[in-house]
C-alpha cells in the first residue's frame, strides 16, 4: 500500500447548491505541464474517476463509514505532454443504497507534479455539470445506485479536453471532511477485448413492458417516479425479440434493427468498454449478462441476455451524433456476454470490451494438481474472490456490491489465502467498528451490510453473531490487535444486544426483524419463529468466539451450557429439529426439519461425532448437496448453497474427510465453473452468479489435498494437518514475508517450510487517532513495516539505499539470530556450529550475514576474534550468480556508519586483518588494495564474501572460469582450493514432469519412469532419435502444447497466437547484457524485409518475450516500450501481420512460465558472450525440446557439449573476441556504417515507434552499445534465418528437439544439490 497522505491544499468542493441533488454527475479539470511522476491525492461523495489525457488513471474512493472518507493517492507517469489533461467526473447519488452512502457529494483533490502542488480543488475549480449523463433515470437495483443514460453531442472522448461538455456552474467549498488513508491497494486497469460471437436483426413490440420491480417503484430508496423518467431503455429492450444471422456475413456495421453479440470466456467485472463510429446520429442500448439464458441450447437460436435476471436492469442507453464514439461505463458491471443493440443510425463497431476492476493482489497464491476439474474450481474461486475484494469484501460485483457479514466470514479466509494478507477485511472490519448510529438501526444492532443506507432499517440479527465470530477469527489469523481493539465497543453492543432475548434456557427466542439462517425453507418463516435451534447454535459459537477473543470465559462456559441446553431441547432422537414455540407457556417441537439445522449442529459444535454417531453418518452418505430429497429423507427439507452446503463442505473439511468434499466439489462447484468460470451464491442461475464467500472453496481444496491450516503470523509457525490425499499437487501459498510452497507430485509429498520475517511496530498512538490525526497514529508504524513490505525498492536515489541497506540487514539478522538461537537450543554451544549447520551465501546481498555472525558470536557469547573468525570461516560459503556490477554491491562507508555502525566496526576489523594476511603472502601493496574490503571510501561486498568464505564457486564452467582468471584472479592464486564450479540445475520435476504432463507420460511409455527420480535416465530417448513415429508423436505434443498456450494467451489478454507458426521465447529477467534488444533489431530487419517483400517465402514466426526490469532500470523500462510498441506496429500492418507477431507477456512469473515453456520452438538465449553467468530458462526450455539459438555464454556452452553441434544454433562472437574487442576499443558506428540492413534497422528506431520516440537506445547503440549487440547482429541474422530454414525441415527440428530433451538430464538441480552436499557442505549421503 502507497503511503497515504493529507490534503495539503485542496478543499472539498461541489457545484453550489446541488450538494443533495440526486444522480448528479459533476466535472473537473485542469491543465498542467510536463511531469516525471503525478502524484494524484483525492477523496469524493458519492464516487470518482480520473483521466490523464483521456485515459483512465484512478477510481475510487475506498468505501468508508459515515463521515469518514478514505484519501486515494494515485502515482502516475504518463503526463510527458507539453501540456497535460486532467480531468475528474463525479457522480453524486444521494438515494440509500446497499452500495453507496447518502451523503451530500464533493470532491477534493489535489495534484503534485515532481513534488509540488499543481492544481487543488478550492472556489475557483473549473467545475461543469455533466448533462450529458441523464439525471432521472431508473435505479440500477434495489440494492445500487442509478442506470447510466447518456446524449452525447460530443464524442465523449474528448471530455476530457474540451469546454463544450457539461454546463459550466459556480463551486462551493463544503465543511472540512474527516480524512482517513485509504487501507488497501490499488486496482490496475487492464482492458480486456470480448469477442464476437453472433449478430443478427430484432423486432419491437411495443406493447410488452418492463415489470414494476421494487427498484422502480420503493420511494424509500429513493427513486424517480416511473412516469418522470427521461428514458425508459428497460421498456425498449424488453419489448425486442432477436433473429439470429449466420456469423460469417458480420463486417463490423450495425443499422437500425441490427444487433452484435460479444463474448469473453468467463465472467468479468469492470468498466464496459463501448467504442464505434456513428454513420449517422445513432440510439444504441448495451446489454450485458454473465450467462446466456436460453433453456435449450440451439445452433440456429439467438443466445439469450436477459438483462433484468438477477433483480436488476443491465443496460447502458447511449444516444450519439454522427462521428467517432468511444465510452467507458461509470460504474463496475459484471459480465461474460455484452451486446450492441441498434436502435436507430447506422453504427460501425471498433471496440467492445471491459477494464478490469479487480483485487491486484489474488494472483499471488499459485495452484496446480492433477484433477483438472479442481484446477477449474480453484482459478473460479481466485477470479471470485478478485471481483469481490477491491475495496471491501463484497457480495456479489454487480446486482449490489455491498459489504454483507456472514459472507465476509467466509471470503476473508479466502483473501488470507490468495493474497497473504486480511488488508481488504481490515477495512471492512473498520467500517463496522465506526458504522453511524443515525442509520435507523437500534443500539447495538449492526447493518446486515455496511458501508449502507437502508429505506427502511432491516438488519439480520444472525449476520451479527458471524460479526463475533469473524473478529475471533480475524484475530486468529492476522493477530491484529488494532482490529480488536478497535472493534471491542461493537462487539460488546452486539453482546448486549441479544441479551434482551434471552429466555429462561438462555435461549435466544423471538428474534426481531429478519432472522435468516439461509436460502431454503430452513429460512421461512414458521421455521424461524419463536426459539430457531440453527439461530441458537450460531448463538453459542459467537459468545465463545467472544469470550476467547477478549478473554471473557464467563462467555465461553455460558456458550457451551447453551450448546447442551439444545442437544437436550431440539433432538428428536433422529435430527435437530428447526424450532419450539410456545403452548400453554412450553416451549414445544414444531416438527420442522432441515437438513441445514443438522449442518448448523456439527458445525457450531453442538453435536459431534462422538455424541451424535448415527447423525454424523446419515450426514456423510445420505446428506448433501447432490442428494434427492424426494427419495432420501423426504420429510427433510433440502440445503441451498449458502449457507447450509458450505457449513457442510467445511465441516467435512475440518473433520479429515476432504476426499468426501472432494468428491462432491467436483461436481456442485465445477458445475458453476464450467459455465462463469465464477462460483454462485446459488445452485441456480437465478441469482448472483460471482459471489465473494464462493472464494472459500479454494481454502476447502487446499486444506483437502495439502492439510494447510494457516501460518502463525507472530512464530512465523506452518501449521499442517495430516490428510492423505491421491491427488498430486504444488500449491504455493503467500503468507507475511513470503511463501508456503506445498508438493505432492510423482516422487512423493514435501513440504517446504521457509522462514519468514517481517518488520512490525507494536506501538500505537490511539491518542493521537482519538484527535482525528488518523495518519500520524499509524506512522511509526507504517515506517517500521517499510522495511518488509517491499523487497529490492529502487534505490537510485539516498532514501532508497537507505531502505534497502536495512531490509538486507534486517533479513540477514532475523535468519541469523534464529539459526544461532535453534543451534543453541539444541546443543547449548557454538563450538560445533560448522560442524552442524551451512550459511551458503547467493550473491552479494545477504553479505551482511558474515558481519553479524561475528557480532553474535563477539558481543551475545563472549567468543574473542579468532575463535569467532574461526568458526564463521568454516561456516559460510558463497556463490557468485553473476559478474553484473549490481551483484557486486559496494556500499557507502558513511551509509553503513550511519545505520549499523556496530556492523561497520566489525566489517572494518576484518579488513585490517585480512590487508595484513594477504601483505604478508604476496608482499604486494597493489595486491592488497585489488583485494580490501575497504576501499575509496565504499565496503565492496565481493570483496568481503571471498575473504571470509571457505568456497567461492561459480554456476557454470565457463563463468566459473571467469571468477579465477578474471574476476577473483588475484584470491585464487592466493587461495585456489577455495574455488570451484557448481553449473545450475533446474528442479526437473517441476519444469517437466508437472509443466509438461503430456511429454511426461510419453516418455513414460518410450522410456519407462525412472526418469522421474533420475533425470539422466532421459539418456535413454536417444534410442529413438530416428523412429519416426516417436518424432511425429514429440511433435503433436509440441504442437498440443502451442496450442494449449495460445488459448491462455488469448483467455487473458484477447490476443491470437498462430500454433503454427515457430514460436521463438526469450523469457528472463530484461537486461542489456541480456540483450532483448537484439532480438527487436532483428524483428525490425524481419518486418522491413517483409514490407519490402511481401511475397516472400517466410516462414511465420511468433516472438515471445516474457521479462521484468528492476525498479531503477530506466533503459530496461525502455526497451519494454519499444519492444511493446513495436508489436502494436506490427499487430497493425494487414501486409505482414499473418507472417509476424510480437507478443510481449505482462507480469511475467513462473506459473506463467509453466505454460510457455513447454510452447517454445526456439530457446532464445543471446547474451554477450562473458556476461552470463549460467542462465536456467536455457535449461528448461531445452528439457521441453526447445532449440537453443544463443552465443557461447554461461550454461549455453554445456548444453553445446551435450547435444553437439547440429542440435543448437551458435552465433557470435565467443569470450576470448569479446575480451579482445574491449580491450581495443570497440567502436559501435563501424558496424553501423558497414552494415546496411542493421542501419536501416537502428534507423527505424530513431525515427520513433508508433508515435513514441525512443532517442536514448538509438543514441546508445549507436555511440556505446555496452554489450555489443551491433557486432553480433549480422551473425544473429544469419543464425535466425538458419533456425527458419532448419524448422521448415520437420524431420531435422524433431530429431534435433529429441536429442536436447535426451540430453537434458545433467541440468537437473538433484545434480547440482548433490555437488554442493558433497564439494561444499560436505555433508555425507544418507543411504
Amino acid at each position: 500500500m502507497l503511503t497515504e497522505k493529507q490534503f495539503e491544499k485542496a478543499m472539498p468542493v461541489w457545484a453550489e447548491g446541488e450538494e443533495k441533488t440526486m444522480n448528479l454527475s459533476c466535472v473537473f479539470a485542469w491543465e498542467i505541464g510536463a511531469c516525471s511522476e503525478l502524484i494524484l491525492r483525492l477523496t469524493a461523495s458519492c464516487f470518482y474517476r480520473a483521466f490523464l489525457n483521456g485515459e483512465l488513471v484512478a477510481y475510487g474512493p475506498a468505501r468508508a463509514a459515515h463521515g469518514l472518507f478514505r484519501a486515494d493517492e494515485w502515482k502516475l507517469f504518463g503526463a510527458t505532454r507539453e501540456k497535460n489533461d486532467v480531468v475528474i467526473e463525479v457522480a453524486g447519488y444521494n438515494c440509500k443504497s446497499f452500495y453507496s452512502l447518502d451523503q451530500p457529494s464533493f470532491l477534493q483533490a489535489e495534484g503534485v507534479a515532481d513534488g509540488k502542488i499543481v492544481f487543488a480543488t478550492d472556489e475557483n475549480s473549473d467545475c461543469r455539470i455533466l448533462t450529458e449523463r441523464l439525471r432521472k433515470t431508473a435505479r440500477f437495483s434495489f440494492q445500487r445506485s442509478f442506470t447510466e443514460c447518456y446524449r452525447f453531442n460530443l464524442p465523449p472522448q474528448s471530455f476530457a479536453s474540451s469546454a463544450d461538455f457539461g454546463k459550466k456552474v459556480a463551486v462551493r467549498v463544503a465543511e472540512p471532511k474527516k480524512i482517513i488513508p485509504r487501507g488497501v491497494d490499488y486496482p490496475v486497469f487492464k482492458e480486456e477485448k470480448f469477442d464476437f460471437t453472433e449478430w443478427g436483426t430484432f423486432e419491437r413490440n411495443p406493447e410488452r413492458k418492463f415489470a414494476d420491480e421494487r427498484y422502480l417503484t420503493d420511494k424509500e430508496i429513493c427513486i424517480f417516479d416511473r412516469d418522470e423518467l427521461e428514458v425508459k431503455p428497460f421498456d425498449e429492450a424488453f419489448g425486442l425479440t432477436y433473429r439470429k444471422n449466420a456469423a460469417e456475413t458480420y463486417n463490423g456495421a450495425l443499422k437500425s434493427g441490427e444487433y452484435a453479440l460479444f463474448r469473453f470466456p468467463y465472467s468479468l467485472s469492470g468498466f464496459i468498454v463501448t467504442g464505434f463510429t456513428a454513420k449517422t446520429d445513432a440510439e444504441v442500448l448495451v446489454l450485458f449478462e454473465e450467462v446466456d439464458n436460453r433453456t435449450k441450447k440451439v445452433d440456429n437460436q439467438p443466445i439469450a441476455i436477459d438483462f433484468w435476471r438477477n433483480d436488476s436492469i443491465n443496460i447502458i442507453d447511449y444516444a450519439v451524433k454522427k462521428g467517432e464514439f468511444k465510452h467507458i461505463s461509470f460504474e463496475p458491471y459484471t459480465a461474460a456476454y455484452i451486446k450492441i443493440v441498434a436502435l436507430s443510425g447506422e453504427i460501425e463497431l471498433n471496440e467492445t470490451g471491459m477494464i478490469r476492476y479487480e483485487n491486484p493482489n489474488t494472483g499471488r497464491m499459485e495452484f496446480k494438481c492433477d484433477d483438472e476439474k479442481l484446477n477449474v474450481v480453484t482459478e473460479a474461486a481466485r477470479r471470485t474472490l478478485a471481483q469481490n475484494s477491491v475495496d471491501i469484501l463484497t457480495d456479489c460485483p454487480s446486482r449490489e456490491r455491498a459489504g454483507w457479514l456472514c459472507d465476509s466470514y467466509f471470503s476473508s479466509r479466502a483473501e488470507k489465502l490468495f493474497t497473504g494478507g486480511n488488508a481488504v477485511e481490515r477495512v471492512f472490519l473498520e467500517n463496522y467498528a465506526y458504522q453511524s448510529e443515525n442509520i435507523g438501526l437500534g443500539k447495538g444492532i449492526l447493518a446486515m451490510c455496511y458501508p449502507a443506507d437502508f429505506g427502511e432499517p432491516e438488519f439480520i440479527p444472525n449476520w451479527m453473531m458471524f460479526y463475533l465470530l469473524e473478529l475471533e477469527d480475524n484475530f486468529r489469523r492476522t493477530g491484529n490487535e488494532e482490529t480488536r481493539s478497535q472493534s471491542e465497543e461493537r462487539a460488546r453492543g452486539v453482546v448486549s444486544y441479544f441479551k434482551k432475548f434471552e429466555n429462561e434456557y438462555g435461549l435466544l427466542e423471538n428474534l426481531e426483524n429478519w432472522v435468516f439462517v439461509e436460502w431454503s425453507r430452513a429460512g421461512d418463516l414458521d421455521y424461524v419463529k419463536g426459539v430457531n435451534f440453527p439461530s441458537n447454535m450460531l448463538y453459542a459459537a459467537a459468545l465463545a468466539a467472544f469470550g476467547e477473543l477478549y478473554g471473557e470465559k464467563e462467555y465461553v462456559e455460558k456458550a457451551a451450557k447453551l450448546k447442551e441446553t439444545i442437544r437436550k431441547l431440539s433432538f428428536d432422537g433422529e435430527f435437530f429439529e428447526d424450532n419450539a414455540i410456545r403452548k400453554d407457556g412450553r416451549l414445544t417441537l414444531v416438527g420442522h426439519t432441515t437438513e441445514t439445522c443438522q449442518y448448523y449442529a456439527f458445525y457450531f459444535g453442538t453435536a459431534t461425532r462422538e455424541t451424535h454417531p448415527a447423525l454424523y453418518n446419515a450426514l456423510l452418505e445420505k446428506f448433501g448437496p447432490l442428494r434427492d430429497e424426494t427419495k432420501v429423507y423426504p420429510s427433510v427439507a433440502k440445503s441451498n448453497a449458502f449457507i447450509g452446503n458450505m457449513l457442510r463442505s467445511d465441516y467435512l473439511v475440518r473433520e479429515g474427510l476432504g476426499n468426501k468434499f472432494l468428491e462432491e466439489a467436483r461436481e456442485f462447484y465445477y458445475g458453476m465453473a464450467s459455465v462463469t468460470g465464477t462460483l454462485w451464491e446459488h445452485d441456480r442461475i437465478q441469482c448472483s452468479l460471482n459471489h465473494g464467500f464462493g472464494a472459500y472453496a479454494a481454502n476447502m481444496i487446499v486444506l483437502s489435498l495439502s492439510g494447510y491450516l494457516y501460518t502463525d503470523e507472530t512464530s512465523r509457525i506452518v501449521h499442517i494437518k495430516k490428510v492423505t490425499s491421491p491427488i498430486g499437487y504444488r500449491i504455493s501459498i503467500p503468507v507475511n514475508g513470503g511463501f508456503v510452497k506445498l508438493e505432492n507430485g510423482k516422487d512423493g509429498k514435501t513440504v517446504n517450510l521457509l522462514r519468514l520475517w517481517s518488520a512490525e511496530c507494536q506501538d500505537f498512538d490511539m491518542s493521537a487517532f482519538n484527535q482525528g490525526d488518523y495518519v500520524r497514529a499509524l506512522e511509526q508504524r507504517a515506517m517500521t513495516e517499510t522495511i518488509s513490505k517491499v523487497l529490492y525498492p529502487e534505490d537510485n536515489h539516498i532514501e532508497g539505499k537507505s531502505l534497502r541497506l536495512r531490509q538486507q540487514y534486517f533479513l540477514v539478522s532475523a535468519s541469523v539470530q534464529d539459526i544461532l538461537n535453534r543451534h543453541l537450543r539444541k546443543y547449548n554451544t557454538l563450538d560445533n556450529l560448522p560442524d552442524k549447520v551451512a550459511i551458503h551465501i547467493n550473491d552479494t546481498h545477504p553479505t551482511l550475514s558474515i558481519p553479524e555472525l561475528m557480532r553474535f558470536l563477539l558481543d551475545e557469547c563472549g567468543y574473542g576474534w579468532d575463535k569467532a573468525w574461526d568458526i564463521v570461516t568454516r561456516t559460510v560459503a558463497y556463490t557468485n550468480h553473476t559478474v553484473m556490477p549490481e551483484a557486486l554491491e559496494c556500499w557507502s562507508i558513511e551509509l553503513i556508519k550511519e545505520r549499523i555502525p556496530r556492523i561497520y566496526q566489525i566489517i572494518k576489523e576484518i579488513d585490517r586483518r585480512f590487508r595484513g594476511e594477504v601483505l604478508s603472502k604476496t608482499g604486494d601493496p597493489l595486491v592488497v588494495e585489488r583485494t580490501a574490503i575497504i576501499q575509496s571510501g565504499v565496503i565492496r561486498m565481493a570483496n568481503l564474501c571471498v575473504a571470509a568464505c571457505h568456497t567461492v564457486n561459480g554456476v557454470s564452467k565457463l563463468h566459473s572460469e571467469i571468477l579465477v582468471n578474471e574476476l577473483f584472479t588475484d584470491y585464487a592464486k592466493m587461495t585456489p582450493e577455495k574455488f570451484t564450479n557448481v553449473t545450475n540445475g533446474i528442479a526437473h520435476r517441476r519444469w517437466l514432469c508437472q509443466a509438461n504432463p503430456a511429454l511426461t507420460e510419453y516418455l513414460t511409455e518410450l522410456i519407462g519412469g525412472g526418469f522421474v527420480k533420475n533425470a539422466e535416465e532421459l539418456e535413454k530417448l536417444m534410442a529413438y532419435k530416428d523412429d519416426k513415429t516417436v518424432l511425429t508423436r514429440l511433435e503433436e505434443i509440441k504442437r498440443e502444447n502451442k496450442v494449449c498456450f495460445a488459448d491462455y494467451v488469448k483467455e487473458s489478454t484477447s490476443i491470437v497466437l498462430d500454433p503454427d507458426s515457430i514460436f521463438d521465447m526469450q523469457v528472463k529477467r530484461l537486461h542489456e547484457y541480456k540483450r532483448q534488444h537484439l532480438n527487436a533489431l532483428n524483428i525490425i530487419s524481419e518486418y522491413l524485409y517483409l514490407k519490402s517483400n511481401p511475397n516472400a517465402d517466410f516462414t511465420p514466426k511468433t516472438y515471445i518475450f516474457g521479462a521484468k526490469a528492476a525498479a531503477g532500470y530506466l533503459f530496461a523500462k525502455e526497451i519494454i516500450q519499444m519492444i511493446y510498441k513495436l508489436s502494436t506496429v506490427i499487430d497493425n500492418d494487414r501486409t505482414v501481420n499473418d507472417k509476424l507477431k510480437i507478443l510481449f507477456l505482462e507480469d511475467y512469473r513462473v506459473t506463467m512460465a509453466e505454460l510457455m515453456i513447454p510452447s517454445a520452438d526456439i530457446s532464445e538465449q543471446i547474451s554477450l558472450a562473458s556476461t552470463e553467468a549460467s542462465g536456467t530458462g536455457n535449461m528448461k526450455l531445452m528439457m521441453n525440446g526447445a532449440i537453443t539459438l544463443g552465443t557461447e555464454d554461461g550454461a549455453n556452452v554445456e548444453i553445446h557439449e551435450a547435444v553437439g553441434d547440429d542440435n543448437i544454433i551458435i552465433f557470435g562472437m565467443q569470450t576470448p573476441e569479446v575480451l579482445a574487442l574491449q580491450k581495443n576499443g570497440y567502436s559501435p558506428m563501424q558496424y553501423y556504417n558497414n552494415n546496411a540492413e542493421l542501419r536501416e534497422a537502428l534507423d527505424f528506431i530513431g525515427k520513433g515507434i508508433a508515435g513514441q520516440p525512443f532517442d536514448n537506445i538509438y543514441t546508445t547503440l549507436k555511440t556505446h552499445d555496452t554489450y555489443m549487440a551491433l557486432a553480433d547482429f549480422a551473425d544473429y541474422r544469419n543464425a535466425q534465418q538458419k533456425a527458419s530454414a532448419l524448422y521448415r525441415d520437420r524431420d531435422t527440428w524433431n530429431k534435433m528437439s529429441l536429442t536436447n530433451i535426451a540430453k537434458s538430464g545433467i541440468f537437473s538441480a538433484d545434480r547440482s544439490i548433490e555437488e554442493y552436499a558433497k564439494n561444499i557442505w560436505h555433508l555425507n549421503k544418507v543411504k
